[in-house]
């Protein structure tokens, strides 16, 4: 006889450990360091951690996106938990500083400094782009403040 299948809410709540700050996931995470949870046991669709928690808070599953307040990925904790697009996580991670911006993008060939230089030289931008390791076209968008707009 086979045994009956446990619930969603007994196998998310086995995988939840539970701290004073955030409820921190415990089971399978995915490559980004987010839970995941099959809604219907093995072989069931495979959902983040999160929009299972918001299942069993709100009765339904997310239209968009689940979001933390905490900006802790393992955390399943409603109360850490908004619903947004991904237009609004971009803003959140803008807003709380954890964009890779400027020098710090692994990418980034030029510096704040550099920038500045370039948009105050009279050179061409054939010669700023020679002199800088950038292409012609990266000159340009940084003049414009099409690139790098956030350096004054």
């Amino acid at each position: 006889m086979a045994r009956p299948r446990k619930s969603l809410e007994e196998r998310f709540w086995k995988m939840v450990q539970k701290t004073k700050r955030c409820w921190l996931w415990t089971g399978r995470v995915d490559r980004d360091g987010y839970g995941q949870i099959s809604l219907g046991g093995e072989g069931g669709r495979r959902v983040r951690a999160t929009a299972a928690s918001w299942l069993i808070e709100t009765g339904a599953l997310p239209v968009e996106q689940v979001l933390h307040r905490c900006d802790t990925p393992q955390c399943v904790r409603p109360a850490h938990l908004f619903e947004g697009d991904q237009a609004a996580n971009m803003a959140d991670m803008v807003a709380k500083k954890r964009s890779l911006k400027g020098h710090r993008h692994h990418q980034a060939v030029l510096t704040e400094d550099a920038v500045r230089e370039i948009r105050a030289s009279p050179e061409t931008g054939v010669a700023l782009a020679r002199r800088f390791g950038v292409s012609p076209s990266t000159v340009s968008l940084v003049k414009k403040r099409k690139n790098w707009s956030h350096v004054q």
